[in-house]
């Protein structure tokens, strides 16, 4: 099976998580990695065939996203090709970590994906907000990398689709975002052929 990876490199926490995922993900055929973003200090220590600054996310000091610096940097001509030049169609399985460029191909292409990670747990209303939640914040989380199905890592298990969050292999064995994982990948390879 040819499986589509598209990590978000803002920040080193999408990395990070790539590299505990990738072996598990390996067992089940090849995977060419697309990673979108200009400010992360990690390093991803397997072959990346796509990259591109994509719509990179900056925050600020108190965490909270620099609406400005995003906005600076953005390139909407770019984008548009980027969008369209991606070969999404190509795969068997498309695996987004909140990624625009890789969620806005397969939504113009009709390709099913999944967005999995964090930012994936947003798309219940039973996931924690915080008391002054920002509405544009909440947008981005619900509309920045859209999906046709979602696998959320929270800490807690708020919504049936999410799981609790995926720990460095230390501190795990065999973590049910895994069979999760591959459960997705069976039912998506069956309905995609």
């Amino acid at each position: 099976m040819k499986i589509f990876y598209a990590i978000q490199a803002t920040g080193n926490g999408h990395i990070s998580r790539a590299m505990e995922l990738l072996p598990h993900l390996e067992q089940y055929g090849t995977i060419d990695i697309f990673l979108s973003g200009a400010n992360s200090s990690l390093i991803l220590d397997a072959p990346v065939k796509y990259r591109s600054n994509g719509v990179s996310l900056f925050y600020n000091c108190d965490g909270g996203l620099d609406y400005w610096k995003i906005m600076k940097g953005y390139q909407p001509f770019k984008l548009k090709k980027e969008i369209q030049d991606l070969p999404v169609e190509k795969y068997d399985l498309v695996l987004n970590d909140f990624e625009y460029i890789t969620a806005a191909s397969c939504i113009k292409k009709k390709i099913p994906s999944i967005q999995f990670g964090h930012q994936a747990s947003f798309q219940s209303i039973n996931t924690p907000r915080p008391r002054n939640k920002s509405s544009i914040g909440e947008w981005l989380l619900k509309n920045y990398a859209r999906a046709t199905h979602y696998i959320g890592l929270h800490f807690e298990k708020y919504d049936e689709f999410i799981f609790i969050r995926l720990l460095k292999k230390i501190y795990w064995k065999q973590s049910p975002v895994i069979k999760i994982m591959s459960l997705f990948i069976c039912l998506l390879t069956v309905s995609h052929n």
